[in-house]
């Protein structure tokens, strides 16, 4: 299972479909390494190859288009690979790394984009992404059921997060780290801040604590003694 998750920030992710045009043409990893290259965190991928059943599901939409067939036949006719993808305003920043669907037309608009340097044409143009963020949720849970999207932070918000949440406690143990001056064995400053940083944590579970201390009392009760009839 994989979780993206953070309560406090807005969610952006997308599913990338290296279709079989490409992964027959071997461009698989460079692919890949574009989409490294522009930022985006892959965060579940893995390759398929998509029954005939499976292929007239996910492409429902275009059931009643007149390439519905010629598309499903091209989707089942080798291995594709599928990739969670998460970054700021992701669905929006893959497609303008992909370019025009048209790789031809990708190639005369947008000549550095995944479809103008590894498609064809409109219909075998190298890979998918979803067109929103519905869509997106829809087509990821379809090959990635076990994936739990939770909003994903963007690089601002985390920065202001650990600013204002992560920082003032690191500051505090570092501070009281230089005030105990642990043993001078390489590791033992690392160790002690560790233990600190833990007994510290403002979201360390009380209640457990409070079932030890309740636990560790009624070991120190007397037991008492019943007579037997």
């Amino acid at each position: 299972m994989v979780r993206v998750t953070s309560a406090l920030f807005p969610m952006d992710s997308t599913l990338c479909i290296i279709k079989p045009d490409a992964m027959r043409l071997g461009y698989k990893q460079n692919i890949c390494h574009m989409i490294h290259m522009f930022g985006f965190n892959v965060i579940a991928e893995a390759t398929f190859k998509l029954t005939r059943v499976r292929a007239e599901q996910f492409y429902r939409a275009h059931s009643q288009m007149p390439y519905f067939e010629t598309l499903i036949r091209f989707m089942i006719s080798r291995s594709i690979h599928c990739m969670v993808l998460v970054k700021d305003n992701c669905c929006r920043a893959f497609r303008a790394l992909l370019g025009p669907k048209d790789s031809n037309r990708a190639r005369r608009e947008a000549p550095q984009t995944i479809r103008a340097l590894y498609g064809t044409d409109g219909r075998m143009n190298a890979v998918h992404g979803s067109d929103t963020v519905k869509e997106a949720e829809w087509e990821i849970k379809f090959f990635f059921p076990t994936v739990i999207l939770e909003p994903y932070p963007s690089s601002q918000d985390a920065a202001s997060y650990f600013k204002e949440h992560v920082q003032p406690l690191l500051l505090k143990g570092l501070t009281a780290l230089a005030k105990a001056k642990p043993a001078s064995e390489p590791n033992a400053a690392v160790r002690w801040l560790a233990h600190w940083l833990h007994d510290h944590n403002p979201r360390l579970p009380l209640v457990c604590i409070c079932v030890e201390k309740q636990f560790e009392a009624l070991k120190e009760m007397p037991i008492k003694k019943f007579p037997f009839y």
